[in-house]
């Protein structure tokens, strides 16, 4: 059998194949160059400009003006991870929480009768029902979320929201008696009352200063609002009494830099 000689190739259905291709890729570039005369961007620059849109977005939500306002309604903050892990205990409660940051922690859960306690009694000394008080705190509930710059996304869930009022309520309430008891000796409690009591105030008010351990001015300031009124008569009945001043409260409560009150 004779060895196979060189393979001959079709030249000239070669140069066809050739002419076909560059004939396609003409057309393909021909129609990219009459879709941008025509306004319509080809498929790479529609790929470049969608990833430009996202990154745009990205940006707007991280450092852009949607960013700026919520950061401008922040007034109650963390201690950052790396200074916490120094020393935990020196940024953590030791008797009370107040907020939600600490909230539930078992270590505080034994002064929760007591804060219920002091709500209980706060809305009794008003006169007034609960229910004004749960209105008033749900006007400015979004405004109450916000003043906290790392609140867990559990509290704002539908479900939770009422949780939250809760909260508030309970502790915006708290804080003032605590405050009333600060400014005068109020015989109704027992003088070894272990929270009302003179005694029981210091280990309190370090707790109360602790940067996670806050509620928003607005929640005390709505409370005492309600519980007082805004009359001028009323105002001037508050300034006069021994309870506590709205000026005295910003001594303890972190005032949000929004105003809600009209």
């Amino acid at each position: 059998m004779e060895p196979e000689g060189p393979k001959l190739y079709d030249i000239t259905a070669i140069r066809m194949a050739q002419d076909e291709h560059d004939t396609t890729l003409r057309e393909m570039a021909a129609e990219e160059i009459d879709d941008i005369e025509r306004g319509f961007p080809s498929r790479k620059l529609n790929e470049l400009g969608d990833l430009a849109t996202r990154v745009t977005r990205l940006i707007k939500l991280k450092e852009g003006e949607e960013g700026v306002e919520l950061w401008k309604k922040h007034s109650i903050y963390k201690v950052h991870a790396a200074m916490a892990a120094v020393n935990p205990e020196a940024f953590t409660p030791k008797v009370v929480s107040i907020g939600p940051y600490h909230h539930g922690k078992e270590h505080l859960m034994p002064m929760e009768v007591h804060k219920h306690r002091a709500a209980r009694r706060f809305i009794e000394d008003s006169g007034k029902p609960i229910n004004d008080f749960i209105g008033g705190l749900w006007e400015v509930l979004p405004e109450l979320m916000d003043s906290y710059s790392q609140l867990d996304h559990v509290w704002r869930e539908d479900k939770n929201k009422g949780r939250f009022l809760e909260l508030m309520l309970i502790d915006g309430c708290f804080l003032l008696e605590v405050l009333r008891t600060f400014a005068v000796n109020d015989p109704s409690y027992d003088e070894d009352d272990p929270v009302f009591s003179t005694v029981s105030h210091a280990g309190m008010k370090e707790d109360m200063m602790m940067l996670e351990n806050q509620v928003p001015f607005t929640a005390p300031e709505k409370l005492l609002t309600i519980q007082i009124g805004n009359t001028p008569e009323q105002l001037q009945r508050l300034q006069d009494s021994p309870s506590p001043s709205f000026s005295s409260l910003r001594l303890f409560i972190v005032k949000p830099r929004f105003s809600v009150t009209k």
